[in-house]
């Protein structure tokens, strides 16, 4: 039986790693998109009206899967 826990909580640490990971790259993921395709806020780029609603919405989106989570 303790074989078999201990298969089973490395198959576990196995699985969680994969999708730690993947949370990690989507997270760069985003941070890379936002610095890349919208206007650093503090720079002398113009803010378009679009940008402001994307990345409010960008902000809501995160803040409510951290209120889930």
């Amino acid at each position: 039986m303790l074989v078999h826990n201990e298969t089973a909580a490395l198959e576990l640490r196995r699985r969680y790693a994969i999708e730690y990971e993947g949370v990690t790259v989507a997270l760069a993921a985003i941070r890379d998109r936002l610095t890349e395709e919208f206007p650093a806020p503090d720079g002398d780029a113009p803010v378009t009206r679009y940008d402001l609603d994307t990345v409010r919405a960008l902000r809501c989106e995160l803040g409510a899967l951290l209120e889930r989570g």
